[in-house]
């Protein structure tokens, strides 16, 4: 905003030099004081005030270029109506002005003059082909014209002309959809692909992306998709959850290639057909049928979750896949069933309040401690998932699952700043010669801040990026190590790439403004650092983000 205020004076102080007519200098400095505390007012939200002052300057008639604040002044205050009154007298003086010209444009549509709002935009967009929003409204117009090609051909020039952006990741969503209405599936999974490689958190883009992989039959991405989407909107989306459940059944179904087959087909095809016209007390009837028959089929026994799932009778459902779990305790299939019902609905104390007497009849079980483990993470309750993952490690033999565990272990070390536990574990997990990369990665990533020992941490990161180049959370720990040697170039091209794949990481926009600031490119750094304080998801983060621009403006002071 400041940046806006000091290009506006000088624009207006520029068009005084340039009028025909005689203006005095105690003038000119009059203008240019009411115009600063014009702007004052404007951003300290005193609209009467900020109007009184700009109407002095426009009555002196001094400078055509006071209109460029006015005219923000008033989109602001959404006085559209007086933009609108105008945009004849400024539209040719402000043709190269993207700023004013995109206000006009919305003035326009909110006239009701679409025509001439559209005309402006392609017009503006052939001179700017690397704007990003007059890109989008350009290929929007071609798509709401029924015009994709050129939808698409407006988002190339984007592509082509400008460096990228790390909310791009909008525009490769957008060519999807385009992509979908030109029957293009490949191209247009391709496309989501790249918006959900970009921008994680972009729950729309994951709905999208799970539903082109279900079509192509890729039932794991979907499943992966649409969990996305779940967590990402953390609401109770019945249908997608149950569509979700679905899905994972037809996985583990596959998976479990049963063959045995159903000798009950008319009660199985009419259960089928009761819950696709979700008559679910007919449907569960007539399942419960075919489990009198063949009470071990798994795939009826997978429909009957989903029936009682589409009831909302999760607790029942939970009390069923108990049953079945006690009856089979290593089939790892039931536990997973559970875990999904507590994605669905179903409370996780429910669920681990089964998990512990399942474990109670049989304490070398692994799996009902690994699952109460996960359920108290999710529950964000730590001290008792680490208790669970203590005792997980001394059920589990594989050495692959141990190193897990170990690292998340560590991980919540790590939360918790017990910098040297975490190093102990991370060293247990070593010892299990597994080349775990994340493990790998946050040992390297403690030996570059914490262990002062860049040697060892290049030596860790060496590993793991042998596995995955191209990991943002491993390449920021190679940026972490290139910034403890002073390479502050190369931490920051690194850091500049994996922000564009992770926008919302709080932990590479922090290293990223930190580098910048190094290099004494301070307005960038703080820019980046307020970035990420707009991002930042836990007190936790924000008090750290804070706490570094607090002591960069120390600095300049």
């Amino acid at each position: 905003m400041k940046k806006l205020v000091m290009k506006a004076v000088v624009m207006f102080a520029m068009g005084q030099a340039s009028m025909t007519y005689s203006v005095t200098s105690q003038t000119n400095a009059s203008d240019i004081h009411k115009y600063l505390w014009a702007n004052y007012h404007q951003f300290s939200g005193h609209a009467p005030e900020a109007h009184k002052w700009y109407q002095g300057v426009l009555e002196s008639g001094s400078s055509i270029y006071a209109y460029k604040g006015y005219v923000h002044f008033l989109h602001d205050i959404g006085q559209f109506q007086q933009i609108l009154v105008l945009i004849p007298k400024l539209s040719q003086i402000f043709s190269d002005d993207v700023d004013l010209q995109l206000i006009f444009s919305q003035t326009l549509l909110n006239a009701g003059k679409v025509d001439e709002a559209d005309k402006l935009i392609l017009g503006l967009q052939d001179k700017n082909t690397s704007h990003q929003e007059v890109s989008f409204q350009a290929a929007q117009i071609y798509l709401r014209r029924k015009e994709p090609e050129q939808a698409l051909a407006v988002i190339d020039k984007y592509f082509n002309n400008s460096v990228r952006r790390p909310n791009d990741f909008i525009f490769h969503f957008f060519k999807s959809q385009i992509y979908m209405q030109l029957n293009c599936k490949h191209d247009a999974l391709a496309s989501v692909r790249r918006s959900v490689e970009m921008y994680p958190r972009f729950d729309k883009g994951w709905l999208l992306f799970a539903m082109l992989e279900e079509q192509a039959g890729n039932l794991e991405q979907a499943i992966k998709g649409y969990s996305a989407f779940l967590e990402l909107t953390n609401t109770n989306n019945n249908e997608v959850h149950n569509h979700l459940l679905s899905l994972m059944f037809k996985q583990k179904l596959a998976e479990q290639n049963s063959s045995n087959p159903i000798n009950t087909k008319g009660s199985f095809e009419k259960t089928l057909l009761n819950f696709k016209q979700q008559n679910f007390h007919q449907a569960l009837g007539c399942v419960d049928e075919c489990l009198v028959q063949q009470p071990a089929d798994v795939q009826a026994r997978l429909l009957k979750i989903q029936i009682l799932a589409g009831m909302n009778q999760y607790k029942k459902a939970a009390d069923v896949v108990k049953d079945w779990i006690e009856q089979e305790p290593h089939n790892t299939l039931w536990y997973q069933t559970l875990h999904t019902l507590c994605r669905m609905g179903l409370e996780n104390s429910v669920a681990i309040d089964i998990l512990q007497k399942v474990a109670a009849q049989d304490p070398q079980l692994q799996y009902p401690t690994l699952y109460m483990a996960d359920l108290y993470l999710r529950s964000a309750n730590t001290d008792k998932a680490m208790e669970f993952l203590h005792i997980a490690l001394d059920k589990v033999s594989d050495a692959v699952v141990k190193t897990k565990i170990l690292y998340q272990i560590a991980i919540i070390h790590y939360e918790h700043q017990r910098y040297a536990e975490m190093k102990t574990v991370l060293e247990q997990g070593l010892q299990l010669q597994t080349d775990y990369p994340p493990l790998l990665n946050l040992l390297s990533y403690y030996y570059a801040t914490k262990g002062n020992n860049l040697i060892l941490a290049q030596k860790y990161i060496d590993v793991v990026l042998k596995q995955d180049k191209d990991n943002p959370h491993f390449l920021d720990t190679q940026a972490r190590i290139y910034y403890k040697q002073e390479l502050y170039y190369q931490a920051q091209d690194i850091l500049e790439r994996i922000a564009q794949k992770a926008p919302d990481d709080i932990t590479i926009l922090k290293h990223l403004s930190k580098t910048l600031f190094q290099q004494g490119l301070r307005e960038q750094a703080q820019t980046i650092a307020q970035n990420a304080l707009t991002v930042a998801q836990t007190s936790q983060e924000k008090n750290k983000i804070e706490h570094l621009l607090k002591r960069w403006s120390n600095k300049n002071t």
